[in-house]
């Protein structure tokens, strides 16, 4: 009898303790490739005529982000960065505006980013997928480098 209590207690334990998600359990919504939607979307400070953004798994529960933009017809050089758990700071490639992004909420659909120059936030963003996968919105705020406070709404509709 005493057997079957401890037994009985370590399978409670493990089943109550929380799990750590893998790679290949990280939340289907997020992965995928997206479209900018630029007639939905609306920006105080430019939009790029066309943006496809690229989510895929990273290690460690870490979801890998490739951004691949278009200004005034020209292919600009793909970027990206992984969205860890909250509080992780990653570095972004290649460095340009910004040179790493700290994940500071993230949670099922959604998450909060913090974009950083040399250490110093310019931008921060918040992106929430909708309940039906479908439709990727990001919401951004920033401080242009003349000073000027730039905002924005990008919707981003899934491919696949």
């Amino acid at each position: 009898m005493q057997k079957c209590r401890r037994l009985c207690l370590a399978l409670l334990i493990a089943l109550a303790a929380p799990v750590r998600i893998g790679v290949a359990q990280v939340p289907g919504q997020w992965i995928g490739v997206w479209r900018l939607d630029v007639s939905a979307s609306s920006s105080t400070g430019g939009m790029p005529a066309a943006s496809t953004l690229t989510i895929s798994a990273a290690a460690d529960d870490a979801l890998r982000f490739e951004i691949r933009d278009v200004f005034d017809g020209r292919a600009q050089e793909p970027w990206g960065f992984v969205v860890g758990p909250e509080g992780s700071d990653v570095p972004v490639s290649p460095a340009s505006f910004i040179d790493s992004v700290t994940t500071t909420r993230r949670r099922g659909r959604s998450l909060g980013l913090a974009l950083k120059k040399t250490g110093a936030v310019v931008s921060e963003m918040t992106a929430e997928v909708a309940e039906d996968g479908g439709t990727l919105t990001i919401k951004s705020s920033a401080r242009a480098p003349n000073g000027d406070s730039v905002s924005g709404t990008s919707i981003y509709r899934r491919q696949s």
